[in-house]
């Protein structure tokens, strides 16, 4: 992927928080593609993840549509854990359910075929992929909100620390 950037000094200052997001997420996804021993075996395409996920961090308003542009896989499996462990409450909206280590076959052709090498579940055995995460208080970003500068799924977690629901 090639991007132009602003040099520094002649950033839009209504532009300068997505720029530091992609710039945060590009070094997210050098070490991925690089260092990180499980994915620097051939089978992911990194580039074109980068590439699908680049707009939606760009795009993103407020912090919250900055997560969900990114968390998948091992933020689920953490979310998990977290509500396992201690009964965390998720507030917001649900995750994509696209967690499990990606596998694939070559069919006839050359048509390269991705599937999921595990069946994830809750302990009770409640199916999380294909699910996602649901969350406890469901709040999505609005249009009025976005207009606005607020982050509405910020908002409502602080609510509900200060008042307990």
């Amino acid at each position: 992927m090639c991007a132009t950037l602003p040099l520094s000094g002649q950033v839009d200052p209504l532009r300068a928080e997505a720029y530091e997001r992609l710039a945060a997420t590009s070094k997210l996804w050098a070490y991925i593609k690089y260092v990180h021993p499980r994915v620097t075996s051939p089978g992911v395409d990194w580039d074109a993840a980068f590439v699908r996920v680049a707009p939606k961090v760009l795009d993103a308003k407020t912090e919250s549509e900055f997560a969900a542009a990114v968390a998948i896989s091992q933020s689920e499996h953490s979310g998990l854990f977290y509500r396992t462990a201690n009964g965390t409450v998720f507030i917001g909206s649900p995750t994509q359910g696209a967690n499990g280590d990606v596998t694939y076959f070559m069919a006839p052709g050359g048509i390269r075929i991705n599937f999921s090498g595990h069946d994830v579940r809750w302990p009770d055995g409640k199916q999380l992929q294909r699910v996602g995460l649901l969350p406890d208080i469901e709040v999505r970003p609005t249009i009025a909100g976005i207009q606005s500068a607020r982050d509405e799924v910020l908002e409502r977690a602080v609510a509900y620390l200060e008042k307990g629901k």
